[in-house]
């Protein structure tokens, strides 16, 4: 039985032209996409960054909202940071850095590169986080600096909850130990927020002496 021959016919010019265009369409939307991920990580690396100044700036003597003089702002971030960071302790006291670190983490991440995994999940955290640790800070006695004490106006309404069931079911110890549960559970579900991985921040943390013996010994 003879075998079919086989006829090599070259692809035409204007194929591979064809199959060139794409791939460099290709191409050029993967560093679009790269471009658009690191520039909004940056914007927001960088948005975090300044209500972090203002935060570690407040100043409870700065115009704002609830306090309306004719001073001028000590806030590092000027009268919108002075309002921004009275805000934030306002409705969360400490805890609003609790809010500010997953984006400060999303950012880097983004400008690095490097996409979010489980995404969906750590948004769900991120508020959630937030609240839990505002309630169970709630408990702390409340700071003479901050607008409204440890956990701001969420802590003070979560104590109030908490005082006021200790009332009904005659169980003082409520009122300590349900801000206590809220902020065990609060903190774990802000780092996991994060996308940070444990084991390598506690190796960081552990080579913090080491290096200061360097540093100290140079």
């Amino acid at each position: 039985m003879a075998k079919a021959s086989t006829v090599y016919s070259p692809r035409a010019r204007g194929s591979a032209m064809h199959d060139a265009m794409a791939e460099a369409r290709r191409a050029l939307a993967r560093l679009m996409r790269i471009l658009v991920l690191r520039g909004a990580g940056l914007a927001l690396l960088l948005a975090a960054a300044a209500a972090l100044l203002a935060l570690l700036s407040y100043h409870s003597g700065d115009p704002s909202i609830n306090n309306a003089n004719g001073r001028e702002a000590a806030n590092w971030m000027g009268p919108f940071g002075a309002v921004a960071a009275d805000l934030l302790l306002q409705s969360f006291g400490f805890a609003a850095l609790c809010a500010l670190a997953p984006l400060l983490a999303w950012g880097a991440r983004a400008v690095m590169g490097r996409s979010l995994k489980y995404a969906m999940w750590r948004a769900v955290a991120w508020p959630l986080g937030t609240v839990t640790v505002a309630a169970g800070l709630g408990v702390l006695p409340a700071p003479e600096s901050l607008p409204a004490g440890a956990g701001g106006l969420i802590g003070i309404a979560a104590r109030g909850l908490s005082a006021h069931a200790a009332l009904v079911w005659s169980a003082p110890w409520l009122t300590f130990v349900m801000p206590l549960v809220l902020l065990a559970v609060g903190l774990p579900l802000s780092f996991l927020a994060t996308g940070l991985k444990a084991r390598p921040l506690a190796r960081a943390f552990a080579n913090v002496p080491a290096g200061m013996i360097w540093l100290g010994g140079m």
